[in-house]
């Protein structure tokens, strides 16, 4: 079972819903805080669940990471099990930059 790095935690997704590990044993972070609100805001299903990992391997077509230092940190593989897929989490990326250039736009009055 899979639930969070050192300094990460995990995130996967088969083809209805983006899966995170039990809440319970896992440390809050604000990255994790933020993704979770973009699935929500990009109309995406969130699961929170302790998914074994043959099952994970076996149903998962997407996986990434998040960090407070990289943000979301798309994944290829584990082990030799690659994922066919980077989304959703490519376009949660791309959402998880775009508000950290807002705020930065905000932060350094930048005219963009």
């Amino acid at each position: 079972m899979i639930r969070e790095g050192a300094w990460s935690n995990f995130f996967w997704a088969d083809q209805a819903q983006v899966v995170h590990t039990t809440h319970q044993g896992v440390l809050p972070g604000i990255t994790r805080t933020i993704v979770e609100q973009l699935i929500n805001e990009h109309g995406m299903r969130l699961v929170v669940s302790c998914t074994p990992f043959r099952r994970l391997i076996e149903q998962a077509h997407a996986a990434c990471i998040t960090q407070a230092t990289h943000g979301i940190v798309l994944a290829t593989s584990i082990d030799d099990f690659p994922f066919p897929s980077f989304e959703p989490f490519l376009t949660l990326q791309n959402a998880y930059e775009n508000l950290f250039l807002l705020a930065d736009a905000r932060v350094y009055k930048l005219e963009l």
